[in-house]
């Protein structure tokens, strides 16, 4: 259980997205963060949370749109008009990773 879920639920109305994907935890605490998400129909979104080189880009968010302006990017989040692509480190957080990378579509 996520000892801040009570933490969360309390600012539910000033949380505008949840972090679904962060490729350096385990897959189960990714899919806790993704019920909760999809629960409170929060908006998603990703990040490799790199400590080293060969992590950067293992998780990211796709969104639609060249060009875009940071207003526009966090408009695209909140109207879940994104995808979320990307894998979780392997138990031994080793670079090489044979679990094949996935994706989130966020609506």
């Amino acid at each position: 259980n996520c000892s801040f879920k009570g933490i969360l639920e309390d600012f539910i109305d000033s949380i505008d997205a949840i972090e679904v994907l962060n490729t350096n935890i385990f897959k189960k605490d990714n899919q806790k963060a993704l019920k909760f998400a999809k629960k409170h129909n929060l908006a998603f979104i990703a990040s490799s949370d790199a400590h080293s080189p060969e992590f950067v880009g293992r998780g990211y968010l796709e969104i639609p749109g060249d060009q875009l302006s940071v207003q526009q990017i966090f408009q695209q989040i909140k109207n879940k008009n994104v995808r979320i692509i990307g894998r979780e480190t392997n138990i031994l957080g080793k670079g090489k990773n044979k679990n094949p990378s996935k994706t989130i579509p966020s609506t």
